[in-house]
Protein backbone atom coordinates (compact mmCIF):
# COMPACT_ATOMS: atom_id res chain seq x y z
CA UNK A 1 0.00 0.00 0.00
CA UNK A 2 2.90 2.39 0.62
CA UNK A 3 3.28 2.92 -3.11
CA UNK A 4 -0.34 4.11 -3.31
CA UNK A 5 -0.18 6.40 -0.28
CA UNK A 6 2.57 8.74 -1.45
CA UNK A 7 1.53 12.38 -1.56
CA UNK A 8 2.53 12.59 -5.22
CA UNK A 9 0.37 9.54 -6.09
CA UNK A 10 -2.99 8.94 -4.39
CA UNK A 11 -2.18 10.27 -0.91
CA UNK A 12 -2.75 13.96 -1.49
CA UNK A 13 -4.72 16.17 0.93
CA UNK A 14 -8.51 16.31 1.07
CA UNK A 15 -8.43 19.89 2.38
CA UNK A 16 -7.12 22.71 0.17
CA UNK A 17 -5.03 25.74 1.19
CA UNK A 18 -8.26 27.73 1.53
CA UNK A 19 -9.53 25.30 4.16
CA UNK A 20 -12.24 23.92 1.86
CA UNK A 21 -12.78 20.23 1.22
CA UNK A 22 -11.39 18.84 -1.99
CA UNK A 23 -13.53 16.45 -3.99
CA UNK A 24 -12.24 12.97 -4.73
CA UNK A 25 -9.67 12.86 -7.50
CA UNK A 26 -6.88 10.53 -8.50
CA UNK A 27 -4.44 12.53 -6.38
CA UNK A 28 -6.25 12.06 -3.05
CA UNK A 29 -8.17 8.81 -3.57
CA UNK A 30 -6.11 6.95 -0.97
CA UNK A 31 -6.57 9.70 1.62
CA UNK A 32 -10.36 9.61 1.15
CA UNK A 33 -10.25 5.82 1.52
CA UNK A 34 -8.16 5.96 4.69
CA UNK A 35 -10.34 8.60 6.35
CA UNK A 36 -13.80 7.38 5.42
CA UNK A 37 -13.84 3.77 4.21
CA UNK A 38 -14.67 1.02 6.71
CA UNK A 39 -12.41 -1.42 4.90
CA UNK A 40 -9.47 0.52 6.34
CA UNK A 41 -10.62 -0.50 9.83
CA UNK A 42 -11.50 -4.11 9.08
CA UNK A 43 -8.51 -5.50 10.99
CA UNK A 44 -9.30 -3.31 14.00
CA UNK A 45 -12.59 -5.20 14.38
CA UNK A 46 -10.54 -8.28 15.30
CA UNK A 47 -9.01 -6.44 18.27
CA UNK A 48 -12.33 -5.68 19.97
CA UNK A 49 -13.89 -7.38 22.96
CA UNK A 50 -16.69 -8.69 20.73
CA UNK A 51 -14.18 -10.60 18.59
CA UNK A 52 -12.50 -11.99 21.71
CA UNK A 53 -15.89 -13.14 22.98
CA UNK A 54 -16.62 -14.92 19.68
CA UNK A 55 -13.30 -16.74 19.87
CA UNK A 56 -13.96 -17.79 23.48
CA UNK A 57 -17.29 -19.27 22.44
CA UNK A 58 -15.74 -21.13 19.53
CA UNK A 59 -13.28 -22.78 21.93
CA UNK A 60 -10.48 -25.15 21.04
CA UNK A 61 -8.97 -25.03 17.59
CA UNK A 62 -9.33 -21.27 17.24
CA UNK A 63 -6.46 -18.83 17.72
CA UNK A 64 -6.88 -15.23 18.78
CA UNK A 65 -8.89 -13.36 16.14
CA UNK A 66 -5.84 -11.31 15.13
CA UNK A 67 -3.94 -14.54 14.34
CA UNK A 68 -6.74 -16.82 13.12
CA UNK A 69 -6.58 -17.35 9.32
CA UNK A 70 -10.36 -17.89 9.16
CA UNK A 71 -10.84 -14.36 10.54
CA UNK A 72 -7.94 -12.72 8.72
CA UNK A 73 -9.17 -14.04 5.37
CA UNK A 74 -11.82 -11.32 5.23
CA UNK A 75 -10.58 -8.74 7.76
CA UNK A 76 -7.28 -8.15 5.93
CA UNK A 77 -6.10 -8.59 2.38
CA UNK A 78 -6.93 -12.32 1.91
CA UNK A 79 -3.44 -13.22 0.68
CA UNK A 80 -2.06 -12.12 4.08
CA UNK A 81 -4.15 -14.63 6.04
CA UNK A 82 -1.26 -17.08 6.27
CA UNK A 83 -1.05 -19.43 9.24
CA UNK A 84 1.36 -18.36 12.03
CA UNK A 85 4.15 -17.72 12.43
CA UNK A 86 3.76 -14.60 10.28
CA UNK A 87 6.64 -12.27 9.54
CA UNK A 88 6.79 -8.79 11.00
CA UNK A 89 6.12 -7.39 7.52
CA UNK A 90 2.96 -9.47 7.15
CA UNK A 91 1.76 -8.38 10.59
CA UNK A 92 2.33 -4.74 9.65
CA UNK A 93 0.39 -5.11 6.43
CA UNK A 94 -2.53 -6.76 8.24
CA UNK A 95 -3.01 -3.59 10.28
CA UNK A 96 -3.94 -1.83 7.05
CA UNK A 97 -7.18 -3.82 6.88
CA UNK A 98 -8.73 -4.71 3.54
CA UNK A 99 -6.35 -2.44 1.69
CA UNK A 100 -5.61 -1.49 -1.91
CA UNK A 101 -4.08 -4.85 -2.82
CA UNK A 102 -7.20 -6.75 -1.75
CA UNK A 103 -9.37 -5.20 -4.43
CA UNK A 104 -7.06 -3.79 -7.07
CA UNK A 105 -4.81 -6.85 -7.59
CA UNK A 106 -6.12 -10.14 -8.96
CA UNK A 107 -5.31 -13.41 -7.16
CA UNK A 108 -1.99 -15.03 -8.11
CA UNK A 109 -0.56 -11.64 -9.00
CA UNK A 110 1.45 -9.10 -7.06
CA UNK A 111 0.86 -5.37 -6.98
CA UNK A 112 4.46 -4.86 -8.01
CA UNK A 113 3.65 -6.30 -11.44
CA UNK A 114 1.60 -3.25 -12.37
CA UNK A 115 2.44 -0.56 -9.81
CA UNK A 116 5.04 1.29 -11.89
CA UNK A 117 3.47 0.77 -15.28
CA UNK A 118 0.02 2.05 -14.28
CA UNK A 119 1.45 5.54 -13.78
CA UNK A 120 1.67 5.84 -17.58
CA UNK A 121 -2.10 6.14 -17.69
CA UNK A 122 -3.83 5.11 -20.89
CA UNK A 123 -0.67 5.36 -23.00
CA UNK A 124 0.81 2.23 -24.57
CA UNK A 125 2.32 -0.01 -21.91
CA UNK A 126 0.26 1.70 -19.20
CA UNK A 127 -3.18 0.82 -17.85
CA UNK A 128 -4.29 -1.36 -20.80
CA UNK A 129 -1.24 -3.55 -20.28
CA UNK A 130 -1.77 -3.61 -16.49
CA UNK A 131 -5.38 -4.74 -16.83
CA UNK A 132 -4.77 -7.31 -19.54
CA UNK A 133 -1.43 -8.80 -18.60
CA UNK A 134 -0.21 -7.75 -15.16
CA UNK A 135 -2.94 -8.59 -12.69
CA UNK A 136 -4.50 -5.17 -12.10
CA UNK A 137 -8.21 -5.68 -11.53
CA UNK A 138 -10.67 -3.98 -13.89
CA UNK A 139 -13.54 -2.09 -12.24
CA UNK A 140 -15.14 -0.53 -15.30
CA UNK A 141 -18.43 -2.41 -14.97
CA UNK A 142 -20.76 -3.51 -12.19
CA UNK A 143 -20.18 -7.23 -12.73
CA UNK A 144 -16.43 -6.89 -12.19
CA UNK A 145 -16.96 -4.86 -9.03
CA UNK A 146 -19.59 -7.16 -7.57
CA UNK A 147 -17.47 -10.24 -8.31
CA UNK A 148 -14.72 -8.70 -6.18
CA UNK A 149 -17.01 -7.84 -3.25
CA UNK A 150 -18.72 -11.22 -2.94
CA UNK A 151 -15.50 -13.06 -2.11
CA UNK A 152 -15.71 -11.74 1.44
CA UNK A 153 -19.28 -10.47 1.75
CA UNK A 154 -20.79 -13.79 0.62
CA UNK A 155 -17.83 -16.15 0.89
CA UNK A 156 -15.63 -18.28 -1.33
CA UNK A 157 -13.92 -21.68 -1.23
CA UNK A 158 -10.14 -21.81 -1.15
CA UNK A 159 -8.83 -21.12 -4.65
CA UNK A 160 -6.32 -19.12 -6.68
CA UNK A 161 -3.91 -19.18 -3.78
CA UNK A 162 -6.41 -17.54 -1.41
CA UNK A 163 -7.78 -19.15 1.77
CA UNK A 164 -11.41 -20.15 2.22
CA UNK A 165 -13.70 -17.34 3.33
CA UNK A 166 -16.69 -18.90 5.03
CA UNK A 167 -18.99 -17.64 7.79
CA UNK A 168 -20.38 -20.94 9.04
CA UNK A 169 -23.22 -21.61 11.46
CA UNK A 170 -20.65 -22.11 14.21
CA UNK A 171 -19.38 -18.56 13.67
CA UNK A 172 -22.90 -17.14 13.56
CA UNK A 173 -23.90 -19.01 16.74
CA UNK A 174 -20.79 -17.61 18.44
CA UNK A 175 -21.86 -14.06 17.64
CA UNK A 176 -20.58 -13.23 14.14
CA UNK A 177 -23.20 -11.33 12.10
CA UNK A 178 -24.98 -13.36 9.47
CA UNK A 179 -23.89 -12.28 5.99
CA UNK A 180 -26.79 -10.64 4.17
CA UNK A 181 -25.16 -8.90 1.21
CA UNK A 182 -26.76 -6.75 -1.47
CA UNK A 183 -24.20 -5.15 -3.75
CA UNK A 184 -25.86 -1.86 -4.69
CA UNK A 185 -26.94 -1.04 -1.13
CA UNK A 186 -23.44 -1.68 0.19
CA UNK A 187 -21.88 0.33 -2.63
CA UNK A 188 -24.25 3.24 -1.99
CA UNK A 189 -23.29 3.25 1.69
CA UNK A 190 -19.58 3.30 0.87
CA UNK A 191 -17.98 6.77 0.81
CA UNK A 192 -16.46 6.78 -2.70
CA UNK A 193 -12.75 7.22 -3.17
CA UNK A 194 -13.26 7.08 -6.93
CA UNK A 195 -15.00 9.15 -9.61
CA UNK A 196 -18.09 7.32 -10.84
CA UNK A 197 -18.37 6.62 -14.57
CA UNK A 198 -20.76 4.54 -16.57
CA UNK A 199 -19.88 0.97 -17.64
CA UNK A 200 -17.31 0.65 -20.41
CA UNK A 201 -15.51 -2.19 -22.20
CA UNK A 202 -12.25 -3.41 -20.74
CA UNK A 203 -9.79 -1.91 -20.94
CA UNK A 204 -11.00 1.53 -22.01
CA UNK A 205 -10.61 5.00 -20.49
CA UNK A 206 -13.64 6.57 -18.80
CA UNK A 207 -15.82 8.80 -20.93
CA UNK A 208 -16.93 12.26 -19.89
CA UNK A 209 -20.57 11.33 -20.38
CA UNK A 210 -22.82 11.36 -17.29
CA UNK A 211 -23.61 8.11 -15.51
CA UNK A 212 -26.06 6.06 -17.57
CA UNK A 213 -29.78 6.50 -16.81
CA UNK A 214 -30.29 2.82 -16.00
CA UNK A 215 -27.13 2.57 -13.88
CA UNK A 216 -28.73 1.52 -10.58
CA UNK A 217 -31.07 -1.09 -12.08
CA UNK A 218 -28.22 -2.58 -14.11
CA UNK A 219 -25.90 -2.61 -11.09
CA UNK A 220 -28.57 -4.23 -8.90
CA UNK A 221 -29.00 -7.13 -11.32
CA UNK A 222 -25.24 -7.56 -11.78
CA UNK A 223 -24.83 -7.70 -8.01
CA UNK A 224 -27.64 -10.22 -7.64
CA UNK A 225 -26.13 -12.57 -10.20
CA UNK A 226 -22.63 -12.40 -8.72
CA UNK A 227 -24.00 -12.86 -5.19
CA UNK A 228 -25.95 -15.91 -6.28
CA UNK A 229 -22.99 -17.38 -8.14
CA UNK A 230 -20.73 -16.93 -5.11
CA UNK A 231 -23.32 -18.48 -2.82
CA UNK A 232 -23.76 -21.50 -5.06
CA UNK A 233 -20.01 -22.05 -5.40
CA UNK A 234 -19.61 -21.85 -1.62
CA UNK A 235 -22.49 -24.30 -1.18
CA UNK A 236 -20.72 -26.79 -3.47
CA UNK A 237 -17.56 -26.51 -1.36
CA UNK A 238 -19.54 -26.96 1.86
CA UNK A 239 -21.08 -30.19 0.60
CA UNK A 240 -18.12 -32.24 1.78
CA UNK A 241 -19.02 -31.28 5.37
CA UNK A 242 -22.77 -31.45 4.84
CA UNK A 243 -24.99 -30.41 6.41
CA UNK A 244 -23.72 -26.88 6.97
CA UNK A 245 -26.55 -25.25 8.89
CA UNK A 246 -25.73 -21.79 7.53
CA UNK A 247 -27.11 -23.06 4.19
CA UNK A 248 -30.58 -23.61 5.60
CA UNK A 249 -33.45 -21.30 6.42
CA UNK A 250 -32.67 -19.82 9.86
CA UNK A 251 -36.34 -19.61 10.80
CA UNK A 252 -37.01 -23.31 10.36
CA UNK A 253 -35.52 -23.52 13.87
CA UNK A 254 -35.44 -19.97 15.15
CA UNK A 255 -39.12 -19.13 15.51
CA UNK A 256 -41.56 -18.58 18.32
CA UNK A 257 -43.22 -21.64 19.80
CA UNK A 258 -46.92 -20.87 19.52
CA UNK A 259 -50.06 -22.89 18.81
CA UNK A 260 -50.63 -23.44 15.09
CA UNK A 261 -53.56 -21.02 15.01
CA UNK A 262 -51.31 -18.18 16.19
CA UNK A 263 -48.05 -19.16 14.53
CA UNK A 264 -45.45 -16.46 14.00
CA UNK A 265 -44.24 -15.45 10.54
CA UNK A 266 -41.11 -17.52 11.21
CA UNK A 267 -43.10 -20.70 11.73
CA UNK A 268 -45.30 -19.94 8.72
CA UNK A 269 -42.19 -19.31 6.63
CA UNK A 270 -40.63 -22.63 7.63
CA UNK A 271 -43.86 -24.51 6.89
CA UNK A 272 -44.14 -22.87 3.46
CA UNK A 273 -40.57 -23.84 2.54
CA UNK A 274 -41.07 -27.50 3.49
CA UNK A 275 -44.75 -28.30 2.85
CA UNK A 276 -45.92 -31.59 4.27
CA UNK A 277 -42.58 -32.26 5.96
CA UNK A 278 -42.55 -30.73 9.45
CA UNK A 279 -39.07 -30.73 10.94
CA UNK A 280 -37.25 -30.81 7.62
CA UNK A 281 -34.64 -28.09 7.20
CA UNK A 282 -35.46 -26.12 4.03
CA UNK A 283 -32.49 -24.95 1.99
CA UNK A 284 -32.21 -21.16 2.10
CA UNK A 285 -31.11 -20.77 -1.50
CA UNK A 286 -27.38 -19.95 -1.21
CA UNK A 287 -27.89 -16.17 -1.37
CA UNK A 288 -30.22 -16.37 -4.36
CA UNK A 289 -32.70 -13.69 -3.35
CA UNK A 290 -36.43 -13.83 -3.90
CA UNK A 291 -36.32 -10.84 -6.31
CA UNK A 292 -33.70 -12.58 -8.44
CA UNK A 293 -35.83 -15.71 -8.59
CA UNK A 294 -38.55 -13.58 -10.17
CA UNK A 295 -36.06 -12.66 -12.89
CA UNK A 296 -35.14 -16.22 -13.75
CA UNK A 297 -36.77 -18.03 -16.64
CA UNK A 298 -39.68 -20.30 -15.63
CA UNK A 299 -37.67 -23.47 -16.34
CA UNK A 300 -34.79 -22.32 -14.15
CA UNK A 301 -37.11 -21.13 -11.38
CA UNK A 302 -39.04 -24.39 -11.37
CA UNK A 303 -35.87 -26.47 -11.19
CA UNK A 304 -34.52 -24.30 -8.42
CA UNK A 305 -37.71 -24.53 -6.39
CA UNK A 306 -37.87 -28.28 -6.87
CA UNK A 307 -34.35 -28.69 -5.53
CA UNK A 308 -35.03 -26.35 -2.63
CA UNK A 309 -37.99 -28.42 -1.45
CA UNK A 310 -35.69 -31.37 -0.89
CA UNK A 311 -32.57 -29.75 0.46
CA UNK A 312 -31.49 -32.85 2.38
CA UNK A 313 -30.62 -34.55 -0.92
CA UNK A 314 -28.65 -31.60 -2.28
CA UNK A 315 -25.41 -32.57 -4.00
CA UNK A 316 -22.51 -30.50 -5.39
CA UNK A 317 -23.23 -31.34 -9.07
CA UNK A 318 -26.72 -29.87 -8.68
CA UNK A 319 -25.34 -26.67 -7.20
CA UNK A 320 -22.75 -26.34 -9.94
CA UNK A 321 -25.45 -26.78 -12.56
CA UNK A 322 -27.34 -23.81 -11.19
CA UNK A 323 -24.16 -21.73 -10.90
CA UNK A 324 -23.33 -22.45 -14.53
CA UNK A 325 -26.83 -21.46 -15.66
CA UNK A 326 -26.58 -17.93 -14.25
CA UNK A 327 -24.24 -16.38 -16.84
CA UNK A 328 -25.86 -18.06 -19.84
CA UNK A 329 -27.58 -15.72 -22.31
CA UNK A 330 -31.31 -15.76 -21.76
CA UNK A 331 -31.16 -17.22 -18.25
CA UNK A 332 -31.77 -13.78 -16.74
CA UNK A 333 -33.34 -10.79 -18.53
CA UNK A 334 -30.85 -7.99 -19.07
CA UNK A 335 -31.16 -4.47 -17.73
CA UNK A 336 -29.12 -2.22 -19.98
CA UNK A 337 -27.50 0.65 -18.09
CA UNK A 338 -28.07 2.89 -21.13
CA UNK A 339 -31.81 2.18 -21.18
CA UNK A 340 -33.89 5.04 -19.68
CA UNK A 341 -36.64 2.50 -18.96
CA UNK A 342 -34.36 0.12 -17.01
CA UNK A 343 -35.81 1.19 -13.65
CA UNK A 344 -39.39 0.55 -14.73
CA UNK A 345 -38.37 -2.74 -16.36
CA UNK A 346 -36.83 -3.83 -13.06
CA UNK A 347 -40.06 -2.98 -11.26
CA UNK A 348 -42.09 -4.94 -13.82
CA UNK A 349 -39.80 -8.01 -13.69
CA UNK A 350 -40.30 -8.27 -9.92
CA UNK A 351 -43.92 -9.25 -10.72
CA UNK A 352 -45.22 -7.67 -7.54
CA UNK A 353 -48.63 -6.87 -9.02
CA UNK A 354 -49.15 -10.55 -9.85
CA UNK A 355 -48.01 -11.60 -6.39
CA UNK A 356 -50.30 -9.09 -4.73
CA UNK A 357 -53.26 -10.30 -6.79
CA UNK A 358 -52.49 -13.87 -5.70
CA UNK A 359 -52.35 -12.81 -2.04
CA UNK A 360 -48.68 -13.77 -1.72
CA UNK A 361 -47.13 -10.57 -0.38
CA UNK A 362 -48.12 -11.25 3.23
CA UNK A 363 -46.14 -14.51 3.09
CA UNK A 364 -42.84 -12.68 2.58
CA UNK A 365 -40.18 -13.48 5.13
CA UNK A 366 -38.09 -10.65 6.49
CA UNK A 367 -35.23 -11.57 4.13
CA UNK A 368 -37.53 -11.51 1.11
CA UNK A 369 -39.04 -8.19 2.17
CA UNK A 370 -35.62 -6.61 2.73
CA UNK A 371 -34.27 -7.81 -0.63
CA UNK A 372 -37.44 -6.64 -2.37
CA UNK A 373 -37.00 -3.22 -0.77
CA UNK A 374 -33.42 -3.04 -2.07
CA UNK A 375 -34.63 -3.93 -5.57
CA UNK A 376 -37.35 -1.29 -5.45
CA UNK A 377 -34.84 1.30 -4.30
CA UNK A 378 -32.67 0.46 -7.32
CA UNK A 379 -35.67 0.69 -9.65
CA UNK A 380 -36.61 4.07 -8.20
CA UNK A 381 -33.05 5.42 -8.43
CA UNK A 382 -32.89 4.59 -12.14
CA UNK A 383 -36.38 6.02 -12.65
CA UNK A 384 -35.30 9.30 -11.06
CA UNK A 385 -32.02 9.42 -12.97
CA UNK A 386 -33.83 8.95 -16.29
CA UNK A 387 -36.29 11.74 -15.52
CA UNK A 388 -38.19 13.80 -16.32
CA UNK A 389 -36.48 15.72 -13.50
CA UNK A 390 -39.36 17.99 -12.52
CA UNK A 391 -42.10 15.37 -12.58
CA UNK A 392 -43.83 14.54 -9.26
CA UNK A 393 -42.91 11.06 -8.04
CA UNK A 394 -46.57 10.21 -7.36
CA UNK A 395 -45.76 9.12 -3.80
CA UNK A 396 -43.04 6.59 -4.63
CA UNK A 397 -40.54 8.01 -2.12
CA UNK A 398 -43.08 8.11 0.71
CA UNK A 399 -44.26 4.56 0.06
CA UNK A 400 -40.68 3.25 -0.10
CA UNK A 401 -39.99 4.89 3.24
CA UNK A 402 -42.92 2.99 4.73
CA UNK A 403 -41.44 -0.29 3.44
CA UNK A 404 -38.08 0.66 4.95
CA UNK A 405 -39.68 1.22 8.35
CA UNK A 406 -41.30 -2.22 8.17
CA UNK A 407 -38.05 -4.07 7.43
CA UNK A 408 -35.55 -2.06 9.50
CA UNK A 409 -34.22 -4.02 12.48
CA UNK A 410 -35.23 -2.78 15.93
CA UNK A 411 -32.54 -1.03 17.94
CA UNK A 412 -31.43 -3.42 20.66
CA UNK A 413 -28.02 -3.75 22.33
CA UNK A 414 -27.86 -7.53 22.00
CA UNK A 415 -30.56 -8.64 19.55
CA UNK A 416 -29.81 -8.25 15.86
CA UNK A 417 -32.90 -9.81 14.33
CA UNK A 418 -36.31 -8.85 12.92
CA UNK A 419 -38.06 -9.54 16.21
CA UNK A 420 -40.95 -7.17 15.45
CA UNK A 421 -41.34 -7.86 11.73
CA UNK A 422 -44.98 -7.73 10.55
CA UNK A 423 -45.66 -9.44 7.18
CA UNK A 424 -49.12 -7.88 6.92
CA UNK A 425 -47.59 -4.41 7.21
CA UNK A 426 -45.10 -5.44 4.52
CA UNK A 427 -47.90 -6.45 2.15
CA UNK A 428 -49.70 -3.15 2.73
CA UNK A 429 -46.58 -1.00 2.27
CA UNK A 430 -45.43 -2.82 -0.88
CA UNK A 431 -48.96 -2.51 -2.24
CA UNK A 432 -48.63 1.26 -1.89
CA UNK A 433 -45.32 1.17 -3.79
CA UNK A 434 -46.96 -0.82 -6.59
CA UNK A 435 -49.75 1.72 -6.93
CA UNK A 436 -47.31 4.67 -6.91
CA UNK A 437 -44.99 3.13 -9.50
CA UNK A 438 -47.87 2.27 -11.80
CA UNK A 439 -49.35 5.75 -11.47
CA UNK A 440 -46.00 7.36 -12.34
CA UNK A 441 -45.47 4.99 -15.26
CA UNK A 442 -48.93 5.70 -16.68
CA UNK A 443 -48.24 9.45 -16.70
CA UNK A 444 -44.61 9.61 -17.78
CA UNK A 445 -43.62 6.53 -19.79
CA UNK A 446 -43.41 7.13 -23.50
CA UNK A 447 -45.55 4.76 -25.47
Amino acid sequence: MNGCAARGCHGGPTIGPDGQSRAVNSGNAFTHWLLHDRHARAYHALTTEKSSEIIRRLGKGWRAATEEPRCLACHTTPALATPPPASDEVRRLRFEGVSCDACHTRPRHGTGEWLTRHTKGWADGGLPDCYQNRGMRWFGDATARAATCVGCHVGAPARSGLPARDVTHDLIAAGHPRLNFEYLTYLSALPPHWIEHGPRPAPAPPSQAPVSPGYEAHAWLAGQIETARAGLELCAARAKNWPELAEFDCYSCHHDLKPAGRASWRALRAAARSPGAPGRLPWAGANVSDPLLKFLTPVFADRFAAAGRDATSWHPPDVKEFAELLPRPGAVPTLDAADPQAGLKLFQELRLRERAAAGELWRMSWDEAAQTYYALRAADASRRRAGPPDAPDEGIAASLERVRKVVVLPQHPRVNSPATYDPNATAKAIGEVIAAFEQWSAKHTQR
